[in-house]
């Protein structure tokens, strides 16, 4: 019974390792990271695709990302998401590619930082009351 009992809490904790390294990887940082666009889907043909499979994600600069939509008739529909994203990222379309300047890091990535990091804390924190509770009362 311990042994389930620590591989479940294992388990649970990878998981939200997984999850807290992915939030934070979608953190803009004052630098461009390509993954900034991972979690935005553009509709294409009636369906929705993610950003990553419809155009290239180059990185010129650092604090520039270049995409560049494999259809051209699609660049509309990619700009279109990525301004209704939660980025706060304006896209520069010139017809051929778009361009997405990072801003400088201000106050609110502290702020970003320390709320993302809680919400994998507390399931942590969770996973070990439960654990803790479940084996000192067999």
């Amino acid at each position: 019974m311990v042994k389930e009992i620590l591989d479940n809490a294992i388990d649970r904790m990878k998981k939200t390792e997984a999850a807290l390294i992915r939030e934070l990887g979608s953190i803009r940082a004052g630098r461009a990271n390509a993954s900034l666009l991972d979690r935005i889907e553009v509709e294409y043909y009636g369906t929705s695709t993610p950003v990553n499979q419809l155009a290239s994600i180059t990185i010129p600069e650092g604090r520039m990302l270049l995409v560049t939509p494999y259809d051209k008739s699609s660049i509309g529909d990619i700009e279109r998401a990525i301004y209704q994203s939660d980025l706060g990222i304006n896209p520069a379309n010139d017809g051929n590619v778009i361009r997405l300047v990072i801003p400088a890091i201000v106050g609110q990535f502290i702020t970003l930082f320390k709320d993302t990091s809680l919400v994998s804390i507390i399931p942590l924190g969770d996973i070990l009351g439960i654990s803790r509770s479940v084996s000192q009362n067999p």
